[in-house]
């Protein structure tokens, strides 16, 4: 895995790397996709292993020197659809952090609290096929999005769940704004 500092585009420098079975790091083996969150002043990514059959977490904060903090494997600790992993996107509900990722063997996702980098626990899974759930087959990416019922917005001074597609109207005498309100 590469770190790259792109504060000058044109310009992409290596800033550091961390490599599979050395210095902790035990699900690097094929990196897939990776995301990255904050929690307190540090910052971290979780990596998607897939020969690795798992995920990785890893301490950011000084991009020169990635450390491991944390992992969880396939079937292990509660951990179902790890197999395979392709892709993980992060989101925050309430004051968890969590992460969402596509097990393109398992055919499912497994949602992860990673609020501890370093004790990630398994938090949900689904898998194709169980629960209503019919297109995880071949899970391959994954993003997050609010639910519609959390968002209010804001337009022409009344507050509706909805404008215009999700965008609001804006007119010559009317200023619209679509803040979202949790």
């Amino acid at each position: 895995m590469q770190l790259i500092d792109v504060s000058i585009p044109s310009s992409p420098t290596a800033v550091g790397s961390a490599s599979d079975g050395s210095n902790g790091f035990t699900m690097l083996n094929s990196p897939q996709d990776v995301d990255t969150f904050v929690i307190g002043s540090n910052t971290y990514a979780i990596v998607a292993s897939r020969w690795g059959n798992g995920v990785q977490l890893i301490d950011v904060s000084t991009p020169s020197s990635p450390t491991a903090v944390g992992s969880a494997s396939d079937d292990a600790n509660g951990f179902t659809e790890l197999y395979s992993p392709r892709g993980v996107n992060t989101f925050v509900v309430g004051s968890n952090t969590y992460a969402i990722v596509a097990s393109y063997e398992d055919k499912g996702v497994q949602v992860i609290d990673v609020s501890i980098p370093s004790n990630p626990v398994a938090a949900g899974a689904a898998n194709n096929d169980v629960g209503g759930f019919t297109a995880l087959n071949g899970a391959n990416s994954v993003d997050n999005f609010r639910s519609r019922q959390l968002q209010l917005r804001n337009c022409h001074g009344q507050q509706r769940e909805s404008c215009a597609a999700d965008r609001c109207e804006r007119s010559a005498d009317h200023h619209c704004s679509c803040d979202v309100l949790l």
